[in-house]
């Protein structure tokens, strides 16, 4: 864990004690629920990586301790929900956000959309990501909503169309 929480701080140039708070709420989210009732079944290692990855994914969270907190839990809960590897959930996650601009404010309402679609559609999360990957640019400038996309991409999925052919 030290070692975990040591490349952290290598990586956001974050101080002492925030990377002790991250450490914190890495030990707090191995051994609790969420507040939507998810639990996330990592250990608080595991969850100072995912920290990691999730900084590495979407830079501007790095100086900010909370951010980074709350979008990496929200890729955890998605990971949970999905039955999905944690990199896959990051991944998913952080590259919608990144092509719509969003903020870490946003991280549930994406973790919602792309869970939803996963749940209720015929293309799962990393399926909607690598189609988010071609339109997801194109889709934001045209305005259109995060929601309507992943709606679109079901669509395509349920008639067989999935991963970059449906984003193309």
């Amino acid at each position: 864990k030290e070692e975990s929480a040591a490349n952290l701080k290598a990586l956001t140039g974050l101080d002492d004690n925030s990377i002790a708070w991250l450490t914190g709420q890495a030990e707090l989210l191995s051994t609790k629920m969420t507040e939507t009732g998810v639990r996330i079944r990592k250990s608080s290692k595991e969850i100072l990586d995912a920290f990691t990855v999730v900084g590495s994914a979407k830079p501007e969270l790095l100086k900010n301790k909370e951010a980074l907190s709350e979008v990496t839990q929200q890729a955890m809960i998605l990971a949970e929900a999905s039955k999905m590897d944690l990199n896959e959930a990051v991944r998913g996650l952080t590259i919608s956000m990144n092509m719509y601009g969003a903020s870490a404010q946003e991280a549930a309402r994406y973790t919602n959309v792309l869970g939803a679609g996963a749940k209720e559609g015929a293309a799962e999360v990393d399926s909607q990501t690598q189609s988010i990957l071609k339109s997801g640019v194109a889709a934001a400038q045209a305005g259109i909503p995060i929601e309507q996309l992943v709606g679109s991409i079901q669509a395509l999925a349920e008639k067989g169309i999935k991963d970059e052919i449906a984003g193309t």
